[in-house]
Formats: structure tokens, C-alpha cells, sequence
């Protein structure tokens, strides 16, 4: 009896022995890919805050690039360096729009201000007095070094209330020099939704903070506000200490793990380009084990088991858990490796894996979708005025876009819009007696002439057809005054080679029209009857039609 308690023990050692051995690995093995897909899940998700916000940045800074190479803000500036600024004046006008225009059109942007080189204000969408010193207290120096750089935080009062805003700033260049700077204020409402639609769980936390260690936003998962207590668990000493040897200039990106009242975290820390600003995306690696630890305890109870079960056991976990881990963490690998958001993770949705995966390929989901939409913001963005080759001004397709715009907008105000067709009176006996160079003087000639004299947007049509549409809001948009200007320009004609001046003549029709329901093809229309009008009245003149809504000139 007692040899065969002893040949039964020495089965089930050695019977037990390989399965407890085999079994250990496995949940080793287990273990090792669970914390890796974590450690690939919260990589990327700090990446993804990142690129995030340097992707908002960018489209900001693209937004203040385009102001800054607007010819009016730059007319304005070496007007305000020259003393000679005039607030009345029509590049003054068209630069109140284009700032305007830029902080309604750019998110969280609550204010868009110009000033020179000499810290002066030219123009601003708050109530700055104009040449007003600006002090510039939240750009440091090295800032104003740096063609576009984001400040530090700060609160101020605005109209509808105090808010916290950043401060970001681009250099407006004249022939490589530069002459003035675009300042936009950045509501930190944006970086505050960022981090709440971004974190994965209620124990993340997310901080970003300035260069002088103020708070831009902090807080965890379903918190939308900004919280000066919540990134309360970096105040330990552990963290301190480990915080305080790393060297940030040779070490800008990377992780601390640290413990606080017995819980584990680890801490993702990086900079951000255009900024000295620091982002910090903490974790609670203690609740997140205990996925873990739920798996490492079926494997134990599996190998108490008999070994049938427990080798059923082992191929459940080799099928429902391994597999999935090592599948989630190859495709975030792969996701980091190609910078492709569009790959997915095939998992069975049943089950607290299938779930993560689901989470993550939403979150990679949501990336996808946010970088194709900036992609297709920055394309518009960079996308520069088409002017005319031959004569400067826009061309076609150009100036109907502006057009467009300009009878939207005066139907939005219910002030009065003006289109106007110019025609070249015998066009091509300037092409048969002097040559098609001459020709094209004569463009050039007309459509300087033209951009001399209207105060809004001039194009060319095509062949020797301009086009040209003002909004009138002063009394010096007085359309009488403008042509007036406009034909004694042409007076001054071209001169040949030969020292002759050739004079220039051009036949103008004009549509004028005031109201709610403008339509361009109409508009259009009548210039065009207005034009032949003044055609059949012997050329060199203009013949202007209203609507019945328009005042009379």
C-alpha cells in the first residue's frame, strides 16, 4: 500500500512538476505581453496628444503665417514704423478684415493683434489704442527670435470674461527683414478638451505645462475643466528625485516609473515643437495589473486542476489570450513603425481584451480621422493666391472666389457691392501695328491702372477683359471718383522704344446693387450689358446700372 501511495505521489510530482513548469512560463509569457501592449497603449496614446496639439499648432501657425503675408498687414506695418499709419485708409480697412476673418474662422483664437518691430500696435480685434507700446509681458526673448513660437499661460480679462489664454507669436518678414509680429491669444479651453477626449481611463492624467512650470491644462478622464490639484501624484518624493537627475536637454522624451501610497504610475513626458511647453500623460500601472493579475490567477487555479483540465486550461489561454495580446501589441508596433492610423486590430469583441482593442481601434480611428481632415486643412491653408502671370493682379479663378465672398458679404451687411467689366477699346490693333509686346504693356498698363484706382480686389478675366468688385463703405468709395481716377491713369498711355506714347482707352460697365439676396451670375450679367452700353456709346467711357434696391449714385 504504501508502494503505491509512493509510485501515485511520484506520478503526480512528476506529472504536475512539467505542467506547473510549462504552465509558469506561459503566464510569464502572458504577463510580458500584457504589460507590452500596455506600455505600446500608452506610448501611443501619449503620441497622439502630442501630435494633437502640434498638429492644432501648425494649422495656427500656417493661419498667422498667411496674415503675415498679407500685403495689407504688411502696408500697415512699415506704415506704423514710418509714422505715416492712417486708420482711414483702404489697406487699413482690408487689414481690420483679414484679422477679423482670422480669429473667426481659427479655433479657440480669441484675439489676433499687429504689432511692429518697435512693440507698437497697428492693428487689433480687442480694444488696444492704435500705436499704443505694447510691453509684450508674456513673450520672452528667445520667442521673438524664433519665426513662430508658443508663450507662456496666462489669465486676462476679456468682454465676456476672464479667461486663461497662450500667447502665440509670428515674425512678419519685408525683403528677409523683419518688421512686426502676429499675435494670436489661444483660449486653453482647446488643450482642456483635448486631454479629456483623449484619456483612456478615469486614472490617467494628463498636465501640460509653460516653460516657467504654470499650468495649461491638468486633469483626468471626465473632468473637461482645468484642475490645479491633479497632478497632485507627481508631488511625491520618489518622483522628485528621479525627475530631478534626468537632463531634459539630452533627454527631452521618455517615461519615470515611480510609486505613491503603495500604487504604481508611470509618468510619459515629452516636449513640443515651437515651445518650451512640457506634456505629462501619468498612469495607475496598479489598476491597470489587475487585468492582469485576474489571468495569472485562472492559470493557477488551472494548474490545481487535474491535467486534463489543465491543459484545457493552457489552450484557452494560448487561444483567447495570447494570441489577441501578441495581435494587439504587433499592430500598435506596426501602427508606431509605418505612422499608419488606417490598421485595425482583429479581435474577438468578446471578452476585457476585446474590448481594449475595440477601445484602441476607435482611438486609431478618431487619428485617422483627425490627421485627414488637418491634411486637408494645411493644403488650403498653403495654398497661394493664383495671380495672373503677365499682369500681377489675380486671375480668373481667383478673382470670382473673391467675388463670391464680397457678394456674401454684402448681402450679409446690406451695404453696397460694385462689379465692374473693363474692356481694352481695339485691342488687337495694338497686337497689328506694334506687336504683341506692346499687346501686353497695355494689359499691364490697364490693370495697374485698375489696382491704382479700386479700392478692392481686381482680376483678369482672361484675353484683355478685367474685372474688379469694391464694397462701399466710405465716401471715398464714391464710384464717380474712383473711375475718374482711373481714366486719368490710363491717360498717361505707354510709350514705345521710340519715345512715342501710345494712348489706351477702355470701355467699363458697371453693376451696382444693395440688398439681402444678391446673385452673382445677375450681377455679372449686368456689368457685362453695362459694358456694351458704353461700347455703343463711342468707347472710352462707362455706363453704370443698378438694381431697383441700390441708392442712386
Amino acid at each position: 500500500m504504501k508502494i503505491k501511495r509512493l509510485i501515485m505521489a511520484m506520478l503526480l510530482v512528476f506529472s504536475l512538476v512539467p505542467l506547473y513548469i510549462f504552465g509558469s512560463v506561459m503566464i510569464a509569457s502572458t504577463q510580458r505581453n500584457f504589460e507590452k501592449m500596455e506600455s505600446d497603449n500608452l506610448e501611443a496614446l501619449s503620441n497622439t496628444i502630442i501630435m494633437n496639439i502640434e498638429s492644432y499648432t501648425e494649422n495656427q501657425r500656417l493661419t498667422m503665417l498667411q496674415v503675415a503675408q498679407t500685403k495689407s498687414v504688411q502696408q500697415a506695418v512699415k506704415a506704423s514704423i514710418d509714422g505715416t499709419l492712417d486708420p482711414e485708409s483702404t489697406y487699413y480697412d482690408y487689414m481690420e478684415d483679414v484679422l477679423q476673418e482670422s480669429r473667426e474662422y481659427a479655433e479657440y483664437v480669441v484675439s489676433v493683434s499687429i504689432v511692429d518691430v518697435n512693440y507698437k500696435v497697428v492693428g487689433s480685434t480687442e480694444n488696444f489704442m492704435l500705436q499704443e507700446s505694447s510691453t509684450l509681458r508674456n513673450v520672452s526673448a528667445d520667442i521673438l527670435n524664433q519665426d513662430f513660437y508658443l508663450g507662456r499661460v496666462y489669465t486676462r480679462e476679456f468682454d465676456d470674461g476672464e479667461k486663461r489664454v497662450v500667447l502665440a507669436c509670428q515674425k512678419i518678414y519685408c525683403d528677409e527683414d523683419c518688421i512686426g509680429f502676429v499675435l494670436a491669444e489661444i483660449d486653453t479651453t482647446y488643450f482642456d478638451m483635448l486631454r479629456y477626449h483623449t484619456t483612456l481611463t478615469k486614472n490617467d492624467i494628463i498636465c501640460i505645462k509653460d516653460r516657467f512650470d504654470e499650468v495649461i491644462t491638468a486633469g483626468r478622464f471626465g473632468k473637461k475643466s482645468y484642475s490645479e490639484n491633479a497632478h497632485e501624484v507627481t508631488e511625491c518624493e520618489e518622483y522628485k528625485e528621479k525627475w530631478d537627475a534626468i537632463n531634459r536637454n539630452t533627454n527631452s522624451k521618455g517615461s519615470i516609473r515611480f510609486e505613491a501610497d503603495g500604487v504604481k504610475y508611470i509618468t510619459y513626458y515629452s516636449g513640443i515643437e515651437n515651445s518650451d511647453w512640457l506634456i505629462q500623460v501619468t498612469v495607475n500601472m496598479s489598476k491597470r495589473n489587475e487585468t492582469s493579475s485576474s489571468f495569472i490567477l485562472i492559470g493557477v487555479l488551472s494548474l490545481v486542476c487535474v491535467t486534463l483540465v489543465l491543459f484545457g486550461a493552457n489552450y484557452l489561454l494560448t487561444r483567447k489570450i495570447t494570441q489577441p495580446i501578441d495581435r494587439i501589441g504587433g499592430t500598435l508596433s506596426e501602427v508606431q513603425e509605418r505612422n499608419d492610423y488606417s490598421m485595425r486590430i482583429h479581435v474577438d469583441k468578446n471578452g476585457e481584451l476585446g474590448q481594449i482593442a475595440e477601445q484602441i481601434n476607435m482611438l486609431l480611428e478618431c487619428v485617422e480621422h483627425q490627421t485627414r481632415q488637418e491634411k486637408q486643412k494645411q493644403k488650403q491653408l498653403e495654398k497661394d493666391v493664383e495671380l495672373d502671370p503677365l499682369t500681377g493682379i489675380l486671375n480668373k479663378k481667383a478673382i470670382h472666389e473673391d467675388m463670391e465672398e464680397l457678394v456674401s458679404r454684402a448681402s450679409e451687411l446690406g451695404i453696397e457691392i460694385t462689379i465692374g467689366f473693363v474692356d481694352v477699346d481695339n485691342f488687337r490693333d495694338f497686337n497689328t501695328k506694334y506687336g504683341h509686346q506692346i499687346g501686353d504693356e497695355v494689359l499691364k498698363h490697364v490693370a495697374a491702372s485698375l489696382r491704382k484706382a479700386v479700392p478692392g480686389v481686381v482680376g483678369r478675366n482672361g484675353g484683355d477683359e478685367f474685372i474688379f468688385c469694391m464694397l462701399k463703405r466710405r465716401i471715398s468709395d464714391n464710384l464717380n471718383l474712383v473711375m475718374d481716377a482711373f481714366y486719368s491713369g490710363l491717360k498717361e498711355g505707354v510709350t514705345l522704344e521710340s519715345g512715342e506714347v501710345v494712348s489706351v482707352t477702355c470701355s467699363v460697365g458697371i453693376m451696382c446693387a444693395k440688398g439681402e439676396h444678391l446673385a452673382m451670375k445677375e450681377l455679372e450679367k449686368g456689368a457685362d450689358s453695362a459694358m456694351y452700353e458704353a461700347k455703343n456709346s463711342g468707347k472710352n467711357t462707362y455706363h453704370i446700372i443698378t438694381n431697383d434696391e441700390s441708392k442712386s449714385l
